[in-house]
């Protein structure tokens, strides 16, 4: 644990409490029972936590001009509802492999699994959408040799209980903090790893359009791609209709045989375009209450715009 203050070291802890006693009563209630348990403290939320829930509502209206006000309110509540879902499916899944593999299920992995049989790693590019978390622990019960992209959290509490969680069943996770050469040896590894681009980039190196609004996005998967020539493998994140949560996989994505920055932007567009489909189909199912455009007016994308200008 990261050394800290004895005050923050307690504020820290008194943050992680709640969820801790949270978790003792999920291990109480039975699989239904968690999962409405946690659908309804999602969607109370929605109305407690008015500052985040306006920035839903701003986000959908603008990414969908053509929906109605009620439209938009009812796929920003149904956003909430599957927070608190992800939370509950993830504190039961991580309970139990058996749990995993009776809720869970891939599809369309023949591609993958033929590619990884050869000893090469694959990339697997995915989002915030539906249940990520699911998605993660699903490969590795599955018995994939399965690593992930964590972002690490403040809470050092927090985030050893998520750490612990995470890699239950096997998956390797990389720290999001300079994380491209970990990302590599992973690949050489032989190892399939998992990348959610679809968040606000602290220091993105690019400003592309997602929903006809500029944000910055990571390029960390298209470079890994073709600085390795590894193919990507778009996994799309599901609930059926007994909602049981699928990542069903799409056809690889292969890099050209060499490198250039064209290369780049055109692979991290064809992801970004893959994440705005999967979204598109099922609004609700986003996590449209993360400030994906916080960085739409930053300077540096002004700078890199009159760059290229002059350039």
């Amino acid at each position: 644990m990261t050394k800290l203050s004895f005050i923050k070291k307690t504020k820290y802890f008194l943050e992680f409490v709640p969820l801790y006693a949270g978790v003792f009563l999920f291990s109480l209630l039975p699989w239904k029972a968690a999962i409405g348990f946690g659908c309804f403290a999602g969607r109370m939320a929605s109305y407690l936590v008015s500052k985040r829930f306006k920035l839903t509502i701003d986000n959908l209206t603008r990414a969908f001009p053509e929906k109605s006000p009620a439209e938009i309110e009812a796929i920003a509540r149904d956003s909430w509802e599957n927070i608190g879902r992800i939370a509950a499916e993830f504190l039961k899944l991580s309970e139990s492999k058996a749990a995993t593999l009776a809720h869970c299920r891939v599809e369309n992995d023949g591609e993958l699994k033929k590619w990884l049989a050869t000893g090469k790693g694959a990339l697997l590019h995915s989002a915030h959408i539906t249940n990520w978390e699911a998605g993660s622990l699903i490969m590795s019960a599955a018995g994939y040799n399965f690593s992930a992209l964590s972002r690490i959290t403040r809470n050092p509490f927090v985030e050893n209980f998520l750490f612990k969680r995470r890699t239950k069943f096997g998956t390797h996770l990389i720290s999001h903090r300079q994380p491209f050469f970990a990302c590599v040896k992973a690949l050489k590894k032989g190892r399939a790893l998992t990348i959610l681009m679809d968040q606000n980039m602290p220091a993105g190196d690019l400003f592309l359009p997602v929903f006809n609004r500029v944000c910055a996005v990571t390029p960390i998967t298209a470079l890994l791609s073709l600085k390795t020539g590894t193919p990507v493998f778009p996994a799309r994140l599901y609930r059926d209709g007994h909602g049981v949560i699928v990542a069903q996989y799409e056809p690889a994505i292969f890099p050209p045989e060499h490198y250039s920055e064209e290369g780049v932007l055109e692979l991290v567009n064809r992801l970004n375009a893959a994440t705005e489909r999967w979204i598109r189909a099922e609004p609700a199912m986003w996590l449209w209450s993360h400030n994906r455009w916080k960085r739409e007016n930053d300077p540096k994308r002004f700078a890199k715009k009159e760059e290229t200008e002059i350039a």
